[in-house]
């Protein structure tokens, strides 16, 4: 149930999408079926403003399995995406709306779009962008418009901040009628909970399998490590004393060490990421020892370097730190 919600605030080119499917992924979408392909300008707020509206996004959303990013998931990820766009609706090829969304069928009936695309257009202020980036996002999971001022779903001006209640509410934009969803009331809290889920409070878990705590490794060991999650794993983080090195979106979760990884003392860490940002480590201290103080410890014309044994003109190597010269490459044979 749990759904990842873009919000795309940079502006890009947006073109129909010929089938009844949005395509979040490729910038596909049903609503331009009729205006064409589209240029969208990006958010024109400041990076203050823009952080103001996505904090007020996920709070509104905080209480369903709603991951709310502002960094374009993979495209493999069923992801809606709600477009930000910096001008006003009619400059873009529209009737002058707030926002416009592919959810619900106005001749009715309600649809899920698992990789929907809504657009919400130029806004007096941070929270009012919320508002409607929420209603729309929202109508693309499926629900109307409600006649309760404190619902985002509402039209009803003057409302005041707003957040999805669990309160039954008529449907209607300025007096009721029968919900296009069906019925004639709509509960936009339960609805959200029934499509989504609640919010995953629970953390993944994750076992650093390689290395062990205290051990000797060479350069270029192997981290490994096993996550689960009672939803999903998003993905596994890899550091090196405390520098994020590598990420891991599927198993295994296994890399190599740097191999300028230098000798001494040093931390390793694996951080499980689950689909809501809740997360587990683990810790390892590992040692890399010296392996040399002089040339003459390295063996076939070898060097010695930073207490590591490199390699020597002629040598076999894989990697540029592996060679005395700097310099890794191969001839192939006559």
């Amino acid at each position: 149930k749990h759904r990842v919600l873009y919000l795309h605030h940079t502006g890009g080119q947006y073109s129909p999408s010929y089938t009844q499917n949005d395509k979040s992924s490729q910038n596909k979408s049903t609503i331009l079926n009729e205006s064409g392909t589209q240029h969208m300008p990006a958010f024109d707020g400041s990076d203050v403003d823009w952080l103001l509206v996505r904090e007020c996004v996920q709070r509104l959303f905080a209480p369903f399995a709603v991951t709310v990013v502002d960094q374009e998931p993979d495209p493999e990820t069923a992801y809606l995406e709600s477009v930000v766009v910096g001008t006003t609706s009619d400059t873009v090829g529209f009737d002058f709306v707030g926002g416009i969304s592919s959810g619900v069928d106005p001749k009715g009936g309600c649809l899920v779009r698992e990789r929907g695309i809504n657009f919400t257009f130029l806004q007096a202020g941070q929270e009012r962008y919320c508002e409607v980036i929420a209603q729309e996002a929202a109508h693309n999971l499926g629900l109307d418009h409600a006649l309760n001022c404190k619902d985002p779903m509402t039209y009803l001006p003057s409302c005041g901040k707003k957040l999805f209640p669990d309160v039954d509410a008529e449907c209607g934009e300025d007096k009721p009628r029968a919900c296009r969803c069906g019925g004639t009331i709509q509960n936009s809290y339960q609805t959200l909970i029934d499509i989504t889920g609640p919010a995953d409070g629970i953390p993944p878990k994750v076992e650093l399998l390689e290395p062990a705590d205290g051990t000797l490794v060479e350069p270029r060991f192997r981290i490994e490590a096993a996550a689960t999650d009672e939803t999903r794993i998003d993905r596994v983080d890899f550091y090196v004393d405390g520098d994020k090195i590598s990420t891991r979106i599927e198993p295994p979760y296994r890399i190599e060490a740097p191999i300028s990884l230098g000798v001494g003392l040093h931390t390793v860490a694996v951080r499980a990421v689950d689909g809501h940002e809740n997360f587990d480590e683990r810790f390892a201290s590992i040692s890399v020892p010296e392996q040399c103080v002089s040339d003459a410890d390295c063996s076939d014309g070898g060097g010695c370097v930073a207490n590591r044994c490199l390699a020597g003109v002629g040598e076999f190597c894989n990697f540029q730190e592996e060679c005395v010269t700097g310099d890794c490459f191969w001839v192939a044979d006559e």
